[in-house]
């Protein structure tokens, strides 16, 4: 089935600074960076007050008491569980299914249908292999801790590893498994294992809390969470356990990698889900957590497309980049909102004038997939600048009251006066609009007024006024 996707359109209304060609300063070169909504299922914890009876069987509910999570459902792109207790969805390689929590329970769904069932097996931290076959858990099955691992073929299950441990992720190759460990103790270290149950090995030592690994796509990196900076950090390290470093100091807890080994999500620790550059920069938030739900626990989408874009503008001229959409996109079509369009990674488009545009770029994969992302720009119109001299002998008036900006605010006047010396006046005041200069000698000058509105846009004009008058007495 092909599935064209849509990006969550996000009507944000963004200022770009657009300047006459012959005013063009380097601050007004904007890159406006564009947080996508990529494709992803999670964990919403509901909250609420605790009713005296179940739903069904009527009853009050007691809103004097404390408000506290009363259930918890799986989100994911095509819709949500019924609860009452699922969480910690794990997509299936393919993106037809999805592992996740219900009820204590291991439960598979059908990820565009919803339809589910129990695996019988109860357990938590589901994840499915990589080559589809076999899904790994944590569980104490007849009272035995430990790393469990479902054949999804054969449906047998068996224990890996006998350590307590939580959060198993696999390899990319499917032979190997990381979880947390806890060989000592209290202390929680970040351990792997082989998919047969051999060759366990404890990759990290630290005495402090190293939890929640997740295994890069391309197979040579962990990303996990420690608190040995200080509080919850995301961190990663080399798959021998060498090399642990922090993931630009950013905290965090759950990472999980894109499919692309691109970018990483993870549970931000007071409000929502968020997602980075692999090397911690660049963050934008996914889920923004409120009174009712709060997020966590995310799963990207495997063979997934989204669109995302930045845009930086010189003048009325804006280049397009498309070079951070996710996906093995083929194709990248653009709409700029004035009847023009262009294809491309990257492009460049001349708007004839400022003004609302809804920017839409959609890629589409070598099997006709697509996704689209929209963003309303605002596109700043500059201001004008004008004035008019009156002079009398050496002195001049200047008066630039006409000058105008038809969107916004005039903040700020920049008077030349071509004799080297400058005024430069903040605010819309009659004190900026209007001026007075006392000049050296007779000559001709050239006075340059330069005026700045509220977005940073500028206009320029400028006049040559010449003076006869005797040149003043020292």
């Amino acid at each position: 089935m092909t599935h064209n996707w849509r990006n969550v359109t996000r009507n944000l209304s963004l200022t770009i600074a657009l300047v006459n060609g012959a005013a063009v300063v380097s601050a007004n070169a904007q890159t406006i960076w564009i947080p996508p909504r990529p494709p992803i299922a999670y964990t919403a914890d509901v909250w609420g007050f605790p009713c005296s009876v179940g739903p069904e069987g009527g009853g009050a509910c007691n809103a004097g008491g404390a408000d506290q999570i009363i259930g918890s459902i799986v989100l994911t792109p095509f819709g949500h569980t019924e609860g009452p207790w699922d969480s910690e969805p794990s997509w299936s390689p393919d993106a037809t299914r999805i592992a996740y929590v219900s009820n204590g329970q291991i439960a598979l769904m059908d990820a565009r249908s919803g339809a589910s069932s129990n695996t019988g097996y109860s357990g938590r931290s589901p994840a499915w292999s990589p080559d589809g076959r076999r899904l790994a858990f944590v569980s104490d099955q007849n009272g035995e801790a430990g790393i469990y691992m479902l054949n999804l073929d054969e449906w047998n299950v068996v224990r890996i590893a006998v350590q307590i441990g939580e959060h198993p992720t696999w390899s990319p190759d499917s032979t190997r498994i990381a979880f947390a460990c806890m060989v000592e103790t209290l202390n929680s270290d970040i351990c792997a294992v082989r998919s047969d149950g051999t060759g366990l090995v404890r990759l990290t030592l630290d005495p402090s809390w190293d939890a929640e690994p997740a295994w890069s796509p391309e197979g040579d990196k962990i990303a996990f969470v420690t608190t040995r900076y200080g509080g919850e950090h995301l961190a990663v390290l080399n798959t021998d356990g060498s090399g642990v470093s922090q993931l630009g100091g950013v905290q965090g807890r759950e990472p999980a990698w894109s499919l692309d080994g691109r970018y990483i999500a993870a549970t931000a620790l007071y409000s929502g889900i968020f997602a980075m550059k692999a090397d911690g920069s660049d963050g934008w938030g996914i889920t923004y957590d409120g009174d009712v739900l709060t997020s966590h626990s995310p799963s990207w989408m495997p063979r997934s497309l989204f669109a995302r874009f930045s845009t930086s503008c010189i003048g009325l001229v804006c280049s397009f980049d498309a070079s951070s959409s996710v996906g093995a996109t083929m194709n990248y079509a653009w709409n700029f909102g004035d009847t023009l369009t262009a294809s491309g990674r990257v492009v460049s488009h001349a708007f004839a004038e400022g003004g609302s545009r809804t920017i839409s770029l959609t890629v589409t994969d070598a099997n006709g997939a697509s996704a689209t992302e929209e963003l309303i720009f605002t596109l700043n119109r500059p201001p004008v600048a004008t004035f008019v001299a009156s002079c009398n002998g050496l002195q001049c008036s200047f008066d630039g009251r006409a000058s105008s900006d038809s969107d916004g605010t005039i903040v700020d006047y920049l008077w030349r006066f071509g004799d080297g010396s400058a005024a430069d006046i903040g605010g819309s005041g009659e004190t900026g609009k209007m001026i007075t200069h006392d000049y050296p000698g007779p000559g001709t000058y050239r006075v340059v007024l330069t005026i700045r509105d509220h977005s940073g846009a500028t206009g320029t004009y400028s006049l040559d006024v010449t003076l006869h008058g005797a040149r003043r007495r020292k």
